[in-house]
C-alpha cells in the first residue's frame, strides 16, 4: 500500500517534469583550462550516445534544447552532471581521470554537485549494492526499492540544506524514479524472469509496468528513455517482429509511443535491414514526429549489386561515384582517413589532420570518409567537431562496402595515400600525429 501511495503521489507531483523552461538559449559552454584532453558522454533527443573532447585551454559547445546529463569518468567511477542549455562552466580540477565542473553562479555548482553525491552515495553503501545476477526476482525487487527510497531519502536531505530551483529538484527525482522503474524492467530480460521459481505475480508486477509509461514530457529524461527501451527490449523478445507493432497500438500512446517505434526502427536499420525496410513505409505512416521521420529516412540506404560503383555521399545528402570525386581531384596526391563518429582514436587524430592540411595543403588533398552506419551521428559530428563538410563523404555499406573490402579495412582509423597518377601506394599508412608522415606525403609531393 506504501509504495502504491508513493507512486500515485509521484505520478501527480512530477509528470510534468521541465521541458527547456530553465534557460533561454541551447548552447553549453565548457572551458577546460587544464593540460590534460577531457572527454564527456552525453545522449541526445535521439538517445544517440554522443562524444565531446576538449583540448587542453579549449571550449568545448554542446547546443540542446533541454536539460542533459553528461558523464565523465571510466564505467567503475563516473560521474555525472546535470547541465542547462545556456550554462556557461569550466573544468575545476582532476583527480585519477576524474573531474569537477564549476559554474560562475553558486546555485549552479550546489545543482552540480546534487547528481554525483546522490550516485556516489548510493554506489558506495555496500548494503544496496546489487549482485551481478539473480535468481530471485522478488528479492531483486525489494533491493532496488530500498535504493530508491535511500535515493529520495538523499534529496529529502539534501535539499533541506542547499539552495536549488524547485525545478532542478523535480528533474532529479524524476530521473531517480525512472531509473528504479528501469532497473526494474531489466528483470524482464533475465534468467531469473523465466525460472519455474518466478510466481506469476512477480512476472505481472514487471509486465505491468508499461503502465508508467505514459509521461510524454518526461522524454528529455535519460532515464526515462532507458527505461522505456529496457521494456522494448522486452518486447522484441517476447512478441516478436510480426507482434510488436500491434503491441504499440494497443498499449502505448503519444510521443513515448513514436519513441519507441523510432528506436525499434533504428535497431532494424542496424542489425536487421530486411526488416527495416518491409516496415519503413509503415513506420512513416504512423510516425507523427517530424524529427523521427527524417532520421529514419537518413537509414534507408540502397544495397550496392555486385558490379555497381562504389557510392559516397556528401554532407548535403548528394551521392556520388569514387571515380567521380577522384576525378575531381586528378593530378593531387590524397591522403584519405577513413574514420567514424564513434571511434574515439579517430577524433584524437583529426587536430593532427588539420594541422597537417594546413601546411600541405597546395599539393596535397585531404579527404574523410566515414564507415558510419548512421547517417545522422555523421552529420552531428561533422557539425560538433567543427570539421569542413567539403572534405568529408559517407561510404555507402560501411565496413561491408566494396571499398572497405577491397583495401581490406576492419579497423579504424586507417589512411590511405594515392599518389598524382591516381595510383594507391600506400593502403595502410602513417597516422596524421606520427612523426614521418609529413615527411612521407612531401615525397609523394615531389
Amino acid at each position: 500500500m506504501f509504495k502504491k501511495l508513493i507512486f500515485t503521489l509521484l505520478t501527480l507531483c512530477l509528470i510534468g517534469v521541465a521541458k527547456a523552461q530553465i534557460q533561454k538559449g541551447n548552447l553549453i559552454s565548457i572551458l577546460n583550462p587544464t593540460k590534460k584532453q577531457i572527454h564527456f558522454e552525453f545522449f541526445n533527443e535521439f538517445n544517440d550516445m554522443m562524444s565531446l573532447s576538449i583540448h587542453p585551454g579549449k571550449t568545448g559547445i554542446i547546443t540542446s534544447e533541454l536539460p542533459i546529463v553528461v558523464y565523465n569518468g571510466s564505467i567503475f567511477n563516473k560521474k555525472l552532471f546535470l547541465l542547462y542549455p545556456d550554462d556557461s562552466l569550466k573544468v575545476s580540477e582532476i583527480n585519477e581521470g576524474v573531474l569537477n565542473l564549476v559554474s560562475p553562479l553558486k546555485r549552479r555548482n550546489q545543482e552540480l554537485l546534487l547528481l554525483n553525491a546522490s550516485n556516489h552515495d548510493l554506489n558506495n553503501n555496500a548494503l544496496l549494492k546489487l549482485p551481478s545476477s539473480f535468481t530471485n526476482l522478488k528479492s531483486r525487487d525489494s533491493l532496488l526499492y530500498k535504493r530508491y527510497i535511500a535515493s529520495v531519502s538523499f534529496l529529502d536531505d539534501f535539499v533541506s540544506k542547499h539552495p536549488i530551483l524547485p525545478l532542478t529538484e523535480k528533474y532529479i527525482r524524476s530521473f531517480n524514479r525512472y531509473d528504479y522503474l528501469k532497473s526494474r524492467v531489466e528483470g524482464l530480460n533475465s534468467k531469473a524472469f523465466y525460472s519455474k521459481s518466478t510466481s506469476a505475480t512477480q512476472i505481472d508486477s514487471l509486465v505491468n509496468l508499461k503502465r508508467y509509461l505514459n509521461c510524454d514530457d518526461c522524454l528529455n529524461l535519460y532515464s526515462y528513455r532507458q527505461f522505456a527501451l529496457a521494456y522494448l527490449y522486452y518486447l522484441e523478445r517476447s512478441a516478436g517482429d510480426e507482434k510488436i507493432f500491434t503491441e504499440f497500438r494497443d498499449n502505448f500512446s503519444g510521443e513515448t509511443k513514436e519513441f519507441m517505434m523510432f528506436n525499434l526502427m533504428k535497431g532494424y536499420a542496424n542489425k536487421k535491414r530486411q526488416t527495416f525496410n518491409k516496415y519503413y513505409d509503415y513506420f512513416l505512416k504512423e510516425c507523427s514526429n517530424e524529427k523521427y521521420k527524417n532520421y529514419v529516412k537518413n537509414l534507408k540506404i540502397e544495397d550496392i549489386k555486385p558490379g555497381e560503383e562504389q557510392l559516397l555521399v556528401n554532407s548535403k545528402g548528394i551521392k556520388i561515384s569514387l571515380s567521380d570525386l577522384l576525378k575531381v581531384y586528378k593530378g593531387k596526391a590524397i591522403y584519405i582517413d577513413f574514420w567514424a563518429s564513434w571511434c574515439v582514436p579517430c577524433i584524437e587524430e583529426l587536430p593532427a589532420s588539420k594541422l597537417l592540411a594546413s601546411s600541405l595543403s597546395d599539393q596535397i588533398t585531404f579527404l574523410y570518409f566515414s564507415l558510419d552506419k548512421n547517417k545522422n551521428l555523421w552529420d552531428a559530428a561533422i557539425k560538433n567537431l567543427d570539421l569542413d563538410p567539403s572534405r568529408h563523404f559517407l561510404v555507402e555499406g560501411d565496413f561491408n562496402s566494396q571499398l572497405a573490402k577491397k583495401l581490406g579495412i576492419k579497423t579504424i582509423p586507417r589512411y590511405i595515400i594515392i599518389d598524382r597518377l591516381g595510383k594507391v601506394i600506400s593502403e595502410d599508412a602513417a597516422r596524421p600525429s606520427s612523426k614521418e608522415i609529413k615527411g612521407i606525403l612531401k615525397n609523394v609531393m615531389q
